[in-house]
């Protein structure tokens, strides 16, 4: 439902967005997060047709942070309430808090920009509030997403040969694909009682059909880092996640 400066909508953890322990899979909240960013300025009249058609420019997440206070389940119907925060610099910051039966479980913080589909120059905040009118709800109330620092020890080379089902409509991998196949790298999430309870992502540049993405990671226990590149060493997307036991 659109309110005045917010939205709300309601998705439910299905079989086929949960992993064998019944745990929503941490790219189905990332892709929940994100579908309701979309459906709310969707909402407001301001889809991907009117910012291609009128705006010549397509929206692009460059980092999103998510905290957990536990795991959302099968079969469960989350709530997610999104709004807009005062943007900054070129950023239009977006926050979103999650919410199930028992109240608040979560929170998901992200920087958009809106960026020129061909030279993929960033179109200014103050531009897009001036065509559209569209209203942001005051300074954030969410911790930002934090920048991954650069110098970690990284080890574990894998590749990962993208294919035509890791590709969204601007025919480049989705980001949250990235968490899944960090995932499979790590292989520490088939632990039944462990659990991701953080996630800080950003993204550096596109990965499109045929190229090759190698990851690598850093850390221990219950940090760990996870970095994508070409095999050139070309940066594509660095995570954080933080585990907890249930």
């Amino acid at each position: 439902m659109i309110y005045e400066d917010y939205f709300e909508k309601d998705y439910i953890a299905t079989m086929g967005s949960t992993d064998y322990f019944g745990r929503l899979k941490p790219s189905a909240l990332m892709m929940f997060i994100e579908n309701v960013a979309v459906e709310h300025v969707s909402g407001l009249g301001f889809d991907w047709d009117y910012t291609t058609r009128e705006l010549h420019a397509a929206w692009i997440i460059v980092r999103t942070r998510v905290a957990l206070k536990r795991p959302p389940l099968y079969g469960e119907t989350l709530r997610l309430r999104t709004w807009a925060a005062t943007p900054k610099n070129a950023y239009f910051p977006r926050e979103t808090e999650i919410f199930a039966d028992d109240g608040s479980i979560g929170e998901a913080s992200a920087v958009w920009v809106l960026a020129d589909v061909d030279t993929r120059k960033i179109l200014p905040p103050a531009k897009f509030y001036e065509i559209t009118g569209f209203k942001h709800r005051g300074d954030p109330r969410f911790e930002a997403p934090a920048r991954i620092p650069h110098d970690l020890e990284y080890r574990n080379a894998e590749s990962f040969a993208v294919r035509y089902s890791d590709l969204d409509m601007n025919r480049h991998v989705h980001n949250t694909r990235y968490i899944d196949m960090a995932e499979d790298h790590l292989a520490v999430e088939r632990e039944p009682n462990l659990w991701v309870k953080g996630i800080n992502i950003s993204y550096a540049a596109e990965t499109r059909e045929g190229e090759t993405l190698v990851l690598t990671d850093a850390g221990e226990g219950m940090h760990r880092f996870v970095k994508g590149t070409d095999p050139n060493g070309k940066r594509k997307f660095d995570l954080e996640l933080l585990f907890d036991r249930i």
